[in-house]
């Protein structure tokens, strides 16, 4: 499950097994985000999933959060959201290639893509990093490591032949 905060950026992934223990990974993230800057959840924009009605419809109206919902089977109504669930998995595909790991250490490369999403410069924010923004301070990269990293540099369909290398 993932969070994105509006204002920040600042991303969350959570694991789970099912789609079952939504609430009660939720009941968590809802008192880990009040203790962090000592913000409270306004508001949640979903998909019109089942594991967002019921109970955990009960509890976000006991907490006061009001729920939005999309439109059923029309993720584009998410933008945001869903653009970033690219995002992230494309990394985690990438770091598990490259480190030749097993897929089963996938929610670990999805933590470390998360780490590094909100340490570094985002674009909607000019520059500013998204942790920074999040926690009002300062925020140190001293801690953050590069592994080998092999990069690929995409080629434009106008600067290259039928055969010639898309990177």
């Amino acid at each position: 499950m993932t969070f994105i905060d509006n204002y920040s950026r600042k991303l969350w992934a959570l694991m789970m097994k099912s789609k079952d223990q939504v609430l009660s990974v939720f009941k968590k993230f809802d008192v880990r985000i009040e203790r962090e800057p000592k913000q409270k959840l306004k508001a949640i924009k979903t998909n019109n999933g089942d594991e967002y009605r019921g109970q955990f419809e009960q509890h976000c109206k006991s907490l006061g959060i009001k729920l939005e919902y999309t439109m059923s089977k029309t993720p584009e109504m998410n933008g945001l959201v869903e653009r970033m669930n690219k995002n992230m998995m494309d990394r985690v595909r990438s770091m598990l290639s490259h480190a030749k790991l097993l897929k089963s250490y996938w929610a670990e490369a999805m933590m470390m893509a998360c780490l590094s999403h909100n340490h570094a410069p985002s674009v909607p924010l000019n520059g500013i990093v998204t942790q920074r923004v999040w926690t009002r301070r300062n925020v140190s990269n001293q801690h953050l490591r590069v592994s080998e990293c092999l990069a690929y540099m995409h080629v434009a369909k106008d600067q290259r032949s039928k055969l010639d290398s898309k990177s």
